[in-house]
């Protein structure tokens, strides 16, 4: 015996019970790949995965949890399924990514995609569906959308939330690099001293103000 269940049972055993027989990666006479430990998210400050996810369907809003958990990924899920739920979701609480379906009845996932831009522009974005087609899925990459995993390559998911993670821990990590170099030049700018920065050929890269008072040129002509 695989699995087994006691009645009653709810959705979300169901599907644990259906992820521990197998179903997802192969036939029932095949056994399952041992399932990776749940481990911790890598940020310390925060060791569960926080994560939105758009989804109209109750079923697939399940097996996506269970995909996620069997691969590993300690997540904390909070599951709408309106524009507004959604809306009101991106307003109220700092989640670390998005996953929505694209095909939904009120809306679609190019108008999530762009509510998402709006509210937390730096976020990834994943397209978890089974309707996205390869137009869609290129016009979605462009307008912001991190990836894309169809709904019938499951296996995927894990990989993807990864990589979209540490390509917004990246991203994070430049924005406060350029934020801190922003501040600096203020207080370089602040000097009276003139101080001009070149690169390797020659080429002015940096004139404060002081420069311009020396030398009577400003930044743009020096």
């Amino acid at each position: 015996v695989n699995a087994y269940v006691v009645k009653p049972v709810g959705l979300p055993q169901f599907i644990e019970a259906i992820t521990q027989l197998g179903m997802f990666w192969a036939v029932l006479n095949e056994p399952p790949p041992v399932p990776p430990p749940v481990v911790p998210y890598y940020r310390p400050d925060r060791p569960m995965l926080r994560i939105l996810h758009l989804e109209d369907s109750p079923l697939d809003a399940e097996l996506i949890r269970a995909r996620l958990r069997s691969d590993g990924l300690a997540c904390e899920i909070h599951h709408v399924t309106s524009r507004e739920e959604f809306t009101v979701a991106l307003t109220a609480a700092d989640f670390d990514l998005i996953i929505s379906d694209y095909t939904l009845p009120s809306f679609d996932g190019a108008v999530a995609l762009a509510v998402a831009r709006k509210h937390c522009p730096h976020k990834p974005f994943l397209f978890v569906s089974g309707t996205l087609g390869e137009e869609a899925a290129v016009e979605s990459l462009r307008n912001g959308a991190t990836d894309y995993v169809l709904k019938h390559r499951p296996e995927r998911l894990g990989a993807a939330v990864r990589r979209a993670m540490k390509e917004s821990e990246e991203r994070e990590r430049r924005r406060v690099a350029e934020e801190e170099l922003r501040e600096k030049a203020a207080l370089l700018d602040e000097a009276q001293e003139a101080i001009c920065v070149t690169d390797p050929e020659l080429v002015i890269r940096y004139w404060n103000k002081g420069a311009e008072n020396l030398y009577g040129w400003t930044r743009a002509e020096a």
